[in-house]
């Protein structure tokens, strides 16, 4: 009994001496890999300033002193895929209808995507909208000029992936082409 209990502790003397090696070790890898002051005092400061340093050399220059900024990059985060529907729309000019895009998951059965907010590009203006409850988002078409407008939507949010294209027709009139599905009877 008593054997086991030395054994036990002998290996957790001898493994608590290992991790302080190899932590030694580690610190002294990372000052070897760090370039010398001397260098960098000389490469940031102009001839006066170096020669200033060499006369004073007990002083530190404030370059030294001052805490070395590390900047971290962001983590990468994988956006949710996103079904966009927006369908090409004509609309008669000065009248006020609404062109309407509709945000659902793309894997979770169709199920709608609230509160997105989405930046909708037709020609050279620029709306930020909000889906609602049932994924919708919509603009008012009372203001754009006559021609063929170019629609792009994209999202505002990082957390999903969203862009589709799409066209609006306004003009003084428009038809719509309609096929017929009754057939006649001879």
């Amino acid at each position: 009994m008593n054997i086991k209990k030395l054994t036990l502790i002998f290996i957790a003397f001898v493994t608590l001496i290992l991790s302080m090696g190899i932590i030694s070790a580690s610190e002294d890898i990372a000052e070897l890999q760090t370039p010398e002051k001397d260098i960098d005092v000389a490469a940031s400061t102009n001839v006066r300033d170096a020669s200033v340093l060499k006369e004073n050399s007990t002083q530190t220059p404030p370059e030294q002193t001052a805490p070395a900024k590390t900047t971290t990059q962001p983590a990468v985060k994988n956006k949710i895929k996103t079904k966009v529907e927006a369908d090409q729309k004509a609309v008669k000019y000065k009248k006020s209808t609404y062109f309407k895009v509709k945000v659902e998951d793309r894997y979770d059965g169709d199920i709608p995507i609230e509160h997105v907010k989405l930046k909708i590009k037709v020609g050279k203006k620029i709306f930020k909208v909000k889906t609602n409850s049932y994924g919708v988002a919509k603009i008012n078409t009372k203001s754009l000029k006559k021609g063929t407008h170019k629609v792009v939507i994209t999202s505002l949010d990082d957390k999903y992936s969203i862009y589709k294209t799409s066209k609006i027709f306004v003009g003084k009139q428009y038809t719509a082409i309609l096929k017929s599905t009754s057939a006649k009877k001879p």
